[in-house]
């Protein structure tokens, strides 16, 4: 009997896994297809990517090669452009779905994506005599020191690079000059500064050594612990000639700031030497024309900053056209003057712009009109130079900068307007704002 079982038992055995073998293997399911859509928004490149699951499979490539990095989440790649992209450059991104996941996705269609990187431009705003003593020194005493920036900061801080003429040195140390006006800003008075965004000061003016050697030095050392950038000055000729030379947006820029004497006996007492601390006068052309040269050699665009002309009027000196016509001939691009206490006209020689005054910014109340009104010059460079030019009207309350508004804004933009109409300068309202036009 169990002799028959057996044989029985091998067939039923075999008969099962025969009739296993036999039963049909399921196929693996198709890949999915993937579409995507994309969108450029300088540095980043968004992917957006359907199904979202496939997101993480994408294997993105940049030509020509920047380096970048990027990131999936469900639904979307994200590309960041690194440092070594170039300016005004078109690049096209592709996709490729990773080996390992080329079962479960593929592309519907072969992906690229081209767009055009940026154009090399830098917005600038340029203001004129910040002065950080006086009134404003005794208002900082009971309010803190966003006080005088409180209205006006959103524009002063709105450039790449922002910049003012510091009138006064910042410092509890050294002797007052024996002069009419010494002025003498605290030392803490930097956050006003820093309140604003200004990240650029000129020092060449007839106030940075009111208290001495000693209180521009202080001066110098506090807006190099602040990362604020100072031309026109410094501890020996070499550094007072040195300028700003930087990279912005692509634009390689440099600036460079001369004054006047004022008064004249300043000068040359007051002139930066090899081994003497100082300023830089205007009056020796040979090394502002040396420094033309150089800077020229190395940037894209130069702007000159001149403390020049006469005090407390709108009119403009021979002096200054002269001078700045001079600048413009040896290199300059755009020339920003200030020391007037009054805003002055814009002209345009070699289609380059010589603002021949930016007023007062923050100062104390005058008592002449013209002095306690003006504007902020507000332009974007190109590595050809300036390239628009928007003024905005400002009146300078009680060290506290404003934009007016209705009727002290209308009557603001008009005697504005009037200065440019001497030089002969195209202008036109638009909002708050003149719009200068630029040859």
């Amino acid at each position: 009997m169990n002799r028959l079982k057996a044989p029985a038992l091998l067939l039923a055995a075999c008969c099962f896994f025969l009739a296993c073998a036999q039963q049909t293997v399921p196929e693996p399911p198709e890949p999915v297809a993937v579409t995507v859509n994309a969108d450029y928004d300088h540095p980043f490149l968004h992917l957006d990517v359907h199904p979202p699951q496939a997101a993480q499979h994408l294997v993105p490539g940049l030509v020509p090669r920047p380096l970048f990095n990027h990131e999936s989440s469900p639904g979307q790649v994200t590309i960041e452009l690194l440092d070594n992209w170039d300016y005004q450059r078109e690049y096209i991104v592709t996709l490729q779905v990773a080996s390992s996941a080329t079962d479960e996705f593929y592309l519907e269609k072969p992906f690229s994506f081209t767009f055009q990187t940026p154009p090399a431009r830098f917005d600038l705003v340029a203001v004129g005599d910040v002065m950080l003593d006086k009134l404003t020194s005794r208002r900082l005493r009971h309010y803190d020191t966003a006080y005088p920036m409180k209205h006006i900061r959103h524009i002063t801080s709105s450039g790449d690079l922002n910049f003012a003429n510091l009138e006064s040195p910042l410092s509890d140390r050294g002797t007052p000059a024996s002069k009419r006006y010494v002025f003498r800003g605290r030392p803490e008075a930097v956050e006003v500064l820093l309140d604003g965004g200004f990240n650029l000061v000129s020092l060449a003016n007839n106030h940075i050594l009111d208290y001495g050697v000693k209180a521009m030095a202080d001066t110098i050392s506090i807006l190099d612990d602040h990362d604020i950038a100072h031309v026109g000055a410094g501890m020996d000729l070499h550094s007072a000639r040195q300028g700003y030379i930087s990279e912005i947006n692509g634009v390689k820029v440099a600036v460079l700031a001369y004054t006047r004497a004022a008064p004249m006996r300043y000068y040359p007492a007051w002139q930066a030497e090899e081994d003497k601390p100082g300023t830089m006068f205007y009056y020796r052309k040979d090394l502002v024309l040396e420094d033309l040269e150089r800077v020229r050699q190395q940037a894209d665009v130069v702007i000159v900053s001149v403390h020049w002309g006469n005090e407390y009027t709108h009119s403009v000196t021979q002096e200054q056209v002269n001078m700045g016509r001079l600048l413009v001939d040896n290199g300059a691009d755009l020339v920003l003057g200030h020391h007037s206490h009054a805003p002055q006209g814009i002209e345009f020689y070699q289609g380059k712009p010589i603002v021949y005054g930016l007023g007062n910014f923050i100062f104390y109340p005058f008592r002449i009109p013209i002095c306690d009104e003006t504007y902020i010059f507000r332009a974007t460079l190109g590595r050809d130079g300036v390239e628009t030019i928007r003024l905005t009207p400002v009146l300078l309350g009680d060290s506290q900068p404003f934009v007016p508004q209705r009727q002290q804004l209308e009557r603001l933009q008009q005697v504005i307007g009037s200065l440019m109409d001497q030089f002969g300068t195209g202008w036109e309202i638009d909002g708050q704002d003149i719009v200068i036009e630029v040859p």
